[in-house]
C-alpha cells in the first residue's frame, strides 16, 4: 500500500492514484518496498558523507524524508534534489527528484500557495523528459502536472494529450495508460478502464513497476468513481480486476468490502476486511473501516480492538478520523 506522499498523490483525490518510489535507485528499492525509511536515511546519509554528490543516495534520501510525512522537513528534500540537480545538470533522475520534492512543498503549503511554485515544478519535470524522452517516470510526473494544474498555470488537459500522443512513439502501454489518466479526469470512466485493461491485452508486454502501479491507479480511481456515482456492479468489477491482477495487493479486497459497506452489507464486507489487514497490517484506514462495520454488526469488543488498531498506524489517517476513532474507542469503553 503506497503513502500519500509525491505531488502525485493529488491525484488520489481525482481518483486516479500515487507512486511509493518514482525514482530510487535499485540499491534502494528493496527497502523502500519494507518501508525502512528510517533505515534508507541512515544508509545514504552515510554514503554521503563519502561521495556527498552521489546520484542515487541524494535522491533516495530526499523521498525517504518525504515518506517520513513530516511537513517540517520537506524543505531538506529539495535542499537534497537542488543539491542532486547542481551537481549532476544532466541527470534526468535529478530533475525529476526535484519536481517531485517541489510538488511536495505545493502540497503542504496549500493551494493558493502552492501555485506559486507551480512554473519550477512544470520546469523540472519538462526538463528530466528533455534529457531522457525514455524516462517514462518522468513522462507520467508531468502528465500529472498536466492534469492538476489549470492552463493559466502552464497546465491542463490538452496539454495533456500532446504528452500522451508524443509517448505512443516512445513506449505504447505507457501512452495508453496516460489516455486513460487523462478520461479518468474527464469522468469518462468506461475509456478509463478500457485504456487500463488494454496496457496488459494478450500478448502485451510484461507491464514494468511503474506501469503496473499506474494501471492500479487507474483501475481504483475508476472503480471509486463508480461508486460514488452509486454503480456498485460497475464499481466491484474494476476492484475485482484489481483482486485478480494484482493478488499480493490489499487495495482489491479493501476496496470490494468498501463497495458492500457502502451498500449496508457489512457482513459481506468483513471477509474482504480481513483478507485486506492480512495483506497490509499497517493499514490504519483499513481497521478503521472494518471497526465501523464491526461496530454496526455489534461485535463491540472486535470493533474496539480494530479502532485501536487503526490508531497504531494512522499516518494514512485524517486528524478528522482520528478524533473520530478516539471518540468511538472512548464510547466503547463506557
Amino acid at each position: 500500500m503506497r503513502s500519500a506522499v509525491f505531488f502525485g498523490c493529488v491525484l488520489i483525490a481525482l481518483n486516479f492514484g500515487s507512486a511509493e518510489s518514482l525514482m530510487a535507485a535499485d540499491d534502494y528499492k528493496s527497502l523502500f518496498k519494507a518501508k525502512k525509511y528510517a533505515e534508507i536515511e541512515r544508509l545514504t546519509s552515510q554514503q554521503l558523507e563519502s561521495q556527498p554528490t552521489d546520484t542515487a543516495a541524494l535522491i533516495a534520501k530526499a523521498e525517504a524524508i518525504l515518506f517520513s510525512e513530516d511537513k517540517t522537513r520537506i524543505d531538506q528534500a529539495v535542499e537534497l534534489s537542488e543539491k542532486c540537480v547542481a551537481a549532476h545538470p544532466k541527470k534526468s533522475e535529478c530533475h525529476l527528484s526535484l519536481g517531485t520534492t517541489l510538488a511536495a512543498k505545493a502540497l503542504a503549503a496549500g493551494k493558493i500557495s502552492g501555485l506559486l511554485l507551480a512554473g519550477k515544478i512544470r520546469q523540472a519535470y519538462q526538463q528530466a523528459v528533455a534529457l531522457d524522452e525514455k524516462n517514462i517516470e518522468a513522462r507520467l510526473s508531468l502528465l500529472r502536472y498536466y492534469l492538476i494544474v489549470p492552463s493559466i498555470a502552464g497546465g491542463g488537459i490538452e496539454k495533456a494529450q500532446e504528452l500522451a500522443q508524443e509517448t505512443l512513439a516512445i513506449h505504447a502501454q505507457a501512452a495508453q495508460l496516460m489516455r486513460g489518466a487523462i478520461s479518468l479526469r474527464e469522468k469518462q470512466l468506461a475509456a478509463a478502464e478500457a485504456a487500463a485493461l488494454s496496457a496488459s491485452a494478450p500478448g502485451s508486454p510484461p507491464l514494468d513497476e511503474t506501469l503496473t502501479e499506474m494501471q492500479r491507479s487507474l483501475l481504483i480511481g475508476t472503480g471509486s468513481l463508480y461508486m460514488e456515482a452509486k454503480k456498485y456492479t460497475d464499481a466491484e468489477r474494476a476492484f475485482r480486476t484489481i483482486q485478480k491482477y494484482y493478488p499480493d495487493s490489499a487495495w482489491g479486497p479493501f476496496l470490494l468490502a468498501r463497495v458492500k459497506q457502502t451498500q449496508g452489507k457489512c457482513s459481506v464486507a468483513l471477509p474482504f476486511f480481513e483478507k485486506a489487514v492480512a495483506l497490509d497490517s499497517e493499514a490504519g484506514y483499513i481497521y478503521f473501516r472494518m471497526a465501523e462495520c464491526l461496530e454496526l454488526l455489534n461485535e463491540k469488543n472486535r470493533a474496539l480492538a480494530a479502532f485501536e488498531r487503526s490508531l497504531a498506524f494512522k499516518e494514512r489517517l485524517s486528524e478528522e478520523q482520528q478524533k473520530d476513532i478516539a471518540a468511538r474507542i472512548k464510547a466503547l469503553k463506557s
